[in-house]
């Protein structure tokens, strides 16, 4: 399997000279239906808990989902290369001035685990006409609010984290979820995991240039999009050395 991320050509710059990806936290998130705060409904059985000990478990549920760390990309497969897709490069790719560059899988999911054990989560984006935030009650004991609100996210993670609006559904997008509750931004030492770099078709030649350079001192490939008559395609570059 292939993952794919678009960024622009200055931030990918800064991404391999400092051979760092950082991850973003949950609330900033671009879907609105994501960032919605949680709320409680009535559940099949059981008494309602004092408002209280409610307000302090949605509390916590609110600032775990504030800091929670997300690293996204885009999933490819023999009928789909988001490399030649048009709406990728104009919205994530800087309208075709910015960088595409893949992601060997295995090897970054093999790292993740590694690193942070069983704080990991990854999964395909489910892509739903609705998103519903209601949390229903009784869950569990609500004696302590911050270690029941993060067992709720470790059984509901699919529900929290993977979970977008329908009319995002042309991404396919693809998740990398670590539940970390602070507000320390943090990323991976990205490089060793990137076989491949594409640049869009109007991509700065200052930028292009010294990506480049830096590519060859990695031993990182890379190609360029741009048009053949009427077929949008990648185009191979002689690799130039320093």
């Amino acid at each position: 399997m292939d993952l794919f991320h678009f960024t622009g050509a200055k931030n990918f710059l800064q991404i391999i000279s400092s051979n760092n990806l950082n991850f973003s936290l949950s609330c900033n998130l671009d879907d609105p239906f994501e960032r919605r705060r949680y709320s409680f409904m009535a559940g099949t059985g059981g008494s309602k808990p004092p408002n209280d000990i409610l307000n302090s478990f949605l509390f916590r549920m609110d600032n775990f989902c504030e800091y929670t760390k997300v690293l996204c990309f885009i999933k490819g497969n023999q009928n789909y290369n988001p490399k030649l897709d048009l709406k990728m490069w104009s919205h994530y790719g800087k309208w075709h001035q910015g960088i595409c560059f893949s992601i060997d899988y295995e090897k970054i999911v093999d790292y993740l685990i590694n690193k942070y054990t069983d704080h990991v989560f990854y999964d395909d984006v489910e892509y739903k006409s609705e998103i519903n935030r209601e949390i229903e009650y009784p869950l569990f004991n609500f004696s302590n609010a911050t270690e029941e609100a993060e067992k709720y996210m470790r059984i509901h993670y699919k529900r929290m984290f993977f979970q977008k609006h329908n009319r995002y559904l042309e991404e396919k997008e693809f998740r990398f979820v670590v539940l970390d509750f602070t507000d320390i931004i943090f990323g991976i030492e990205i490089n060793k995991f990137i076989p491949k770099v594409t640049f869009g078709e109007n991509t700065n030649k200052w930028y292009e240039k010294r990506i480049s350079k830096k590519l060859v001192q990695l031993g990182i490939s890379y190609n360029k999009m741009g048009l053949d008559n009427s077929t949008f395609r990648e185009f191979e570059l002689k690799q130039k050395r320093t």
